[in-house]
């Protein structure tokens, strides 16, 4: 979790918001980033490792829709 965000969250958690927003960015951080390599860094790597024209079409196509996703 970036410092920055973990600063964010803790301040407002200490101005009287929920502490709701502290425990979910807890769970993101460490749902995210083990999805994060096994989604994005992993297949990326096979990719490159391999020089797979196939497998960089599918990474880029997989990052594509992803980011009109979310």
């Amino acid at each position: 979790m970036p410092k920055w965000s973990l600063q964010k969250i803790t301040t407002a958690w200490i101005k009287g918001e929920s502490p709701t927003i502290w425990f979910l960015a807890i769970i993101y951080f460490i749902a995210g980033v083990p999805g994060g390599y096994v989604m994005w860094y992993r297949p990326l790597y096979r990719a490159m490792r391999s020089d797979s024209a196939i497998k960089f079409g599918l990474f880029f196509l997989v990052y594509l829709v992803s980011s009109f996703m979310f």
